[in-house]
């Protein structure tokens, strides 16, 4: 376990992680919580016999509130077959400006919940070209909120069938859809305060009947690819 390692070492500026072993890894919660002066987060250049973590079920809070976070890389083509949770994992990070989980699979996924909230400063999120295969997905609540220099996203690896919520995000006006599934989660406010959010690309979520009705297509200029 990975959890609280650096948790409150406010004047860390740098962490070589090159030695780390994440192969038996199975939990980085509070990894680097409240670690304030940290820039640069990368777990991409480990020894070749350890470039995944199997085991790896929790990363909830991981970086929480790394206000000079400004560049993270985690392992290259990573595969989270455990990995549940990543609520807060960089909650007010507010200096990060990109973040790449372009080749990450998360068919385990439960909890992505206030994953990026307040990181002013993101304007671009790579996410996965392959849809989570399974409906695990149970909470994205205020997933994006307050990403006030994001301008566009695409959503589509995200498996939300077994989501039923008719949440609102009341600051963007948001009324969330109806969605098959199970009624045990959460989808409110996942993009609330986005204020430069002009373009959402959603096309391969499920919908119910009651859910293509109430759906809001364009809400201040937001266009949505559903």
């Amino acid at each position: 376990t990975f959890t609280s390692m650096f948790q409150g070492c406010v004047s860390l500026e740098q962490v070589n992680t090159d030695g780390f072993i994440l192969a038996s890894a199975t939990n980085m919660v509070n990894m680097f919580r409240d670690c304030l002066k940290l820039q640069k987060i990368d777990f991409s250049k480990p020894p070749a016999r350890y470039t995944t973590a199997p085991n790896l079920a929790n990363m909830n809070t991981f970086a929480y509130n790394c206000s000079s976070l400004q560049e993270f890389k985690f392992l290259p083509n990573f595969r989270g077959d455990s990995l549940l949770y990543m609520i807060q994992a960089f909650h007010n990070c507010t200096t990060l400006e990109h973040f790449d989980m372009s080749d990450w699979q998360l068919p385990a996924i439960r909890g992505l919940a206030w994953m990026f909230v307040n990181c002013q400063r993101l304007y671009d999120i790579k996410t996965p070209e392959i849809l989570t295969p399974n409906a695990t997905l149970r909470n994205i609540t205020a997933m994006f909120a307050d990403c006030r220099s994001l301008e566009k996203l695409d959503l589509n690896f995200l498996n939300v069938s077994a989501i039923n919520t008719t949440a609102e995000s009341s600051s963007a006006g948001w009324e969330y859809p109806t969605l098959s599934g199970n009624d045990v989660m959460g989808m409110g406010y996942m993009m609330g305060g986005c204020t430069s959010l002009t373009e959402v690309d959603m096309s391969s979520w499920v919908l119910n009947a009651t859910g293509k009705i109430n759906f809001k297509r364009t809400v201040l200029g937001i266009i949505l690819h559903l």
